[in-house]
């Protein structure tokens, strides 16, 4: 069966730099990119099995690893160690209907957990890209969408009560699973490398590739805009306090990559 070989889960939440890590271990050879697994929610809702779905998709990653991988020439891995896919929590508020991650027959299952310590930021992206629809992009001008105070507001909101679900799915389901925060994976990726390696026991190599050949552009942000929306952080204490409190949860649970 396709899951008896190693299986990695990302969990994380929208524009939290999961796309880019995703690729940076693709290219050190530890799995394929992690694509999300839209239809499992779907299913689920259809009441269709997932296990089959996933062990299909898997099926169809191992016979086309050529497409989706480049072989790294310093390390010659060649197909990946793991399979992978990425949960973001509006799928995991359904697994928790169904008894938490049993679905997944994988011998060895291991999950990592990505967010972002800067909430401001990663909602300004989470805006721009509800608004524009565009997600990823090779297009160095990106025409920036109006973004109202109310619209990051929500957002802002949005991506906590997302936050909250990862927490509870990792404490509920998962509390082994390796914590860590994407500012960090950027100031010392090879540091988070060798942790994200040595927590899917896999042997660690000599060498770490840090580039990864895709360059996504992000949205420009002005001073004025993020000043604006700043501003308007302060009618809403109740959310200041609870990004806050989030904050320190996560940093309790999180390895700290460059004290290191």
């Amino acid at each position: 069966m396709i899951l008896n070989r190693p299986y990695l889960t990302l969990l994380t939440a929208p524009r939290s730099g999961s796309h880019w890590l995703s690729e940076l271990l693709a290219i050190n050879g530890l799995a394929l990119p992690a694509e999300h697994l839209w239809n499992v929610r779907s299913l689920f809702l259809k009441g269709q099995e997932t296990r089959g779905y996933i062990c299909s998709v898997l099926h169809q990653r191992m016979t086309n690893y050529s497409f989706h991988l480049k072989v790294n020439p310093l390390l010659q891995t060649f197909p990946p160690l793991h399979f992978s896919s990425k949960l973001m929590p509006e799928d995991l508020q359904y697994f928790d209907q169904t008894g938490g991650p049993d679905y997944f027959e994988a011998p060895q299952h291991y999950e990592i957990l990505l967010w972002r310590r800067d909430f401001f930021s990663q909602t300004l992206s989470y805006t721009a890209s509800l608004l524009s629809g565009s997600w990823y992009t090779k297009t160095a001008t990106i025409e920036l969408p109006h973004i109202s105070r109310e619209n990051f507001l929500q957002s802002y909101e949005s991506l906590l009560n997302q936050y909250s679900v990862l927490l509870n799915y990792f404490t509920k389901y998962c509390p082994d699973a390796l914590v860590i925060n994407y500012e960090d994976v950027k100031l010392n990726p090879k540091r988070a490398l060798e942790y994200i390696y040595l927590h899917c026991k896999a042997m660690v190599p000599k060498e770490f590739e840090t580039k990864v050949s895709s360059d996504y552009h992000g949205y420009k942000f002005s001073s004025e805009l993020i000043e604006e929306l700043k501003s308007a952080m302060t009618s809403r204490p109740d959310l200041i306090k609870k990004g806050e409190k989030l904050e320190i949860d996560f940093n309790v649970v999180t390895k700290v990559l460059i004290s290191l």
